[in-house]
């Protein structure tokens, strides 16, 4: 699926393998309240490298939000993140970065989603398309 490559310098004794890449770097952010918006979609013939992602509620109102993957029929691939808010909890936050980063194919997109009115969603990914 990706042409990442791992290389190497050798300088000052290194040892091991580096991971690196040749793609361009991608870094993008949005809000949904009561919706589901659409973050990012793979550019064609790329392959995209999901290395971090958060979700952030803001404010403290029963539902929840969440960072879907669908494919190019907007069927739903991959939950990555799903974070619940309850009334007494205000400012939420569930993120993780991926060592080994997740390959996402062409033409899929991110999409993020709020439940309920007035739960505002914030969202924001982070990777590189090569």
């Amino acid at each position: 699926m990706s042409a990442m490559s791992y290389r190497e310098d050798n300088k000052v004794l290194w040892r091991g393998v580096r991971p690196a890449h040749n793609g361009t770097q991608i870094l993008e952010s949005t809000v949904a309240t009561n919706e589901t918006v659409v973050l990012y979609t793979v550019s064609a013939g790329m392959t995209f490298n999901l290395c971090y992602y958060y979700l952030f509620l803001e404010k403290g109102i029963d539902g929840y939000g969440q960072l879907l993957i669908t494919d190019e029929l907007d069927v739903t691939k991959f939950r990555v993140g799903r974070l619940y808010s309850f009334p007494d909890n205000i400012g939420n936050v569930d993120s993780q970065a991926f060592y080994f980063p997740i390959e996402i194919k062409e033409g899929w997109k991110f999409k993020v989603t709020s439940s309920v009115a007035l739960l505002e969603v914030w969202c924001g990914i982070h990777g590189f398309e090569e």
